[in-house]
């Protein structure tokens, strides 16, 4: 199942009766200042939203439903949300009245990804509580829900995901950045879609040589199945020495040189050992 909102409501999707008001469809900025999206996530296209500006009162609801079948089995829901602005409210998402996931407060502005294994039960709500003024708009869009556990994934836009470590034996630490970066000539623009946060290693005022490495501890129940991983990479700069994946003690992956201003996916077939480092 998959809406991202660009036809208004998906099949299957209500606006809730038990609640104080509706979601409602957006594209472009919404029509307070200083909160809410300006655009889809990725740029374009709608989405849905709460707006925070009267008639609507501090702790109003609007609960946005999605009917989901068959029950009972284990499914990885994914959605970006936006919540941006000093008086942002809270955000949950119920599986039929469990609570599976509760967002609070201005996030910043961005749409962020968020995944959660879930136990499918009749349907799927997205709750939006307003806050104590008109900046507290709360946006969805991108909603996916799809069988099997979501895949192991960090867009580093809250920074470094769960399991996701600088590690001890190396030179110095990537770093954690939007936009472009402070050197000229070198490095991304923004991250690859655009917008959000990306980790990368500054070269200044680093030596000839210096390692920088990012590991992520691969959880137990993965270890020793055939993967894919995937990830983009941009090496730009007349300068750029090389980026290296393991996985393990095994060497999976090997850039050198200057790759032109672009972002690049790769893709690596493995069989999972305990942790996956980038060193560069």
């Amino acid at each position: 199942m998959w809406c991202n909102f660009d036809n208004g409501l998906c099949s299957g999707w209500n606006q809730s009766s038990s609640d104080d008001f509706d979601w409602t469809l957006g594209s472009g900025s919404t029509s307070s200042s200083s909160t809410g999206p300006t655009s889809g996530q990725g740029g374009a296209g709608k989405y849905m939203y709460i707006e925070a500006s009267s008639p609507r009162k501090p702790g109003q609801k609007a609960k946005l439903t999605v009917s989901v079948l068959p029950t009972g089995n284990e499914s990885c829901l994914s959605f970006y949300y936006h919540m941006f602005g000093d008086t942002v409210g809270t955000l949950s998402v119920y599986v039929e009245d469990y609570k599976v996931l509760y967002i609070s407060g201005n996030q910043g502005n961005r749409w962020i990804r968020q995944k959660r294994n879930v136990i499918l039960n009749g349907s799927v709500t997205f709750e939006g509580i307003v806050g104590s003024s008109y900046t507290g708009d709360i946006a969805i869009d991108g909603v996916q829900i799809i069988k099997g556990n979501c895949p192991v994934s960090c867009s580093f836009d809250s920074g470094l995901c769960a399991g996701w470590n600088q590690s001890q034996s190396d030179d110095f630490d990537w770093t954690l950045q939007s936009g472009p970066t402070p050197s000229s000539s070198t490095g991304p623009l923004s991250d690859h879609s655009g917008s959000g946060y990306y980790m990368y290693i500054e070269t200044t005022p680093r030596s000839y040589g210096d390692k920088a490495k990012l590991e992520f501890s691969v959880p137990s129940a993965q270890v020793g199945k055939v993967s894919c991983l995937t990830f983009y990479y941009h090496m730009y700069g007349d300068t750029i020495n090389t980026l290296n994946v393991y996985n393990g003690n095994a060497w999976v992956f090997h850039k050198s040189g200057n790759q032109g201003n672009v972002w690049l996916e790769a893709k690596v077939s493995l069989t999972l050992q305990r942790n996956v480092s980038c060193d560069s």
